[in-house]
């Protein structure tokens, strides 16, 4: 009996997600379209209505809202209990092909990440005076790129900074005078922004692929664009319009301290993300420096005291007045709120004490024919202290 017992309880500790701050929110999937310039009724009418029309047969839901606003839809699908991330991201994804969007319309189902995956936050700044157009820049082509490849990351959120872009300012007068329009403008420049295949030349028992490039890289190229032949005279870009770099219009921007404008960056980890992967993380770092064994412990378990404690108090503090609830709704909270403070208390306790002791046993077992062996690399995750 007591064997079963240690059994029973050795395999519900290595199949029991462990983290500071559980998560205790249903599955949840969320679809966000864009169509840049179209109105919220036309969102609402074109984009929103057909994807909620197709969602109506995802099995399991428990309730499917949507908000239409400028150029965005935003659809959330919540899920039963019970339900994972794989079966419901499955479901949504299938259905979503099916949906006939307009041309221009961008749907995409977002990684699944709960209520409490924001686990970073942080700015990116410059000691060279760059501006917030290369540092999102940055952001988005090198930072998001590196901090993406941690394991549990589901995604990178950037607020503030501005985006570059080309802008072309036709001149009415010049277009008149060539008895030209804007969209014959807009077209031209469409139209040679792009590479094109050609085929293959043989010469001298080798052969030649032949193609043209045509991305615009700089102002410059789409200076140089011809839009129209006129009495074979041909009529560029700048012959109309002036070409210059700027900026696409904010929708909002970020500050910090006396700092009015900064490149903002938020890492949001997958659901069941474990508190102990940090940790044992935290381990390996400290017996790479040549630490002894329980030395790597002993300051493993001293650096991650205080987020772990914090965490798990600040929870503690916040979900007491919903454990000690008498009055309208306590039926349904109070339940919640003592099983979650449980399980801060007991994932607390098993981080900071029984997972140094499980951590031991094992390495002692892997490493007591091979003396001095060096510990392999472990995945290296953002620590917040």
């Amino acid at each position: 009996m007591t064997a079963l017992l240690v059994a029973g309880d050795a395999y519900s500790y290595l199949h029991t997600p462990i983290e500071a701050f559980p998560d205790v929110t249903n599955t949840q999937m969320i679809i966000i379209s864009q169509w840049p310039g179209r109105s919220a009724e036309e969102v609402e009418r074109f984009v929103s209505t057909p994807i909620e029309v197709a969602m109506n047969s995802v099995q399991m839901k428990s309730n499917m809202r949507s908000i239409s606003m400028f150029g965005l839809s935003v659809l959330k699908i919540n899920f039963e209990d019970n339900v994972e991330d794989f079966f419901a991201r499955q479901q949504v994804n299938n259905l979503l092909q099916s949906v006939n969007l307009p041309t221009g319309c961008d749907s995409n189902v977002q990684l699944p990440y709960g209520p409490t995956g924001e686990i970073f936050r942080y700015t990116v700044q410059s000691r060279q005076g760059r501006s917030s157009n290369d540092l999102l820049a940055l952001q988005g082509w090198v930072i998001e790129r590196q901090l993406k490849s941690v394991p549990g990351v589901a995604d990178i959120a950037a607020f503030g900074g501005t985006r570059k872009v080309y802008e072309i300012s036709v001149n009415p007068a010049l277009l008149q005078k060539y008895d030209m329009s804007p969209l014959e403008v807009y077209q031209a420049v469409q139209k040679s922004n792009l590479n094109v295949g050609g085929d293959v030349i043989e010469k001298n028992s080798q052969s030649y692929v032949v193609r043209g490039i045509g991305l615009l890289t700089k102002p410059e190229n789409i200076g140089n664009i011809i839009v129209k032949d006129l009495h074979d005279m041909p009529i560029l870009v700048r012959d109309v319009a002036q070409v210059m770099e700027s900026n696409a219009p904010r929708v909002g921007q970020a500050g910090l301290d006396e700092q009015s404008d900064v490149v903002e960056g938020i890492a949001l980890f997958g659901i069941c993300i474990q508190n102990g992967i940090v940790l044992i993380t935290v381990f390996k770092q400290n017996l790479r420096k040549k630490m002894s064994l329980a030395d790597s412990l002993r300051l493993g378990v001293a650096s991650r005291v205080r987020p772990v404690v914090m965490t798990a108090l600040m929870a503690l503090i916040g979900l007491m007045p919903a454990a000690l609830s008498t009055g309208i709704g306590s039926e349904t909270q109070k339940p919640l709120a003592i099983v979650v403070i449980g399980g801060l208390v007991s994932a607390t306790v098993l981080t900071l004490l029984i997972f140094p002791l499980i951590f031991a046993f094992f390495y002692r077992e892997m490493h007591q024919d091979t003396p001095g062996a060096e510990v392999a690399e472990a995945p290296q995750l953002a620590l917040v202290h």
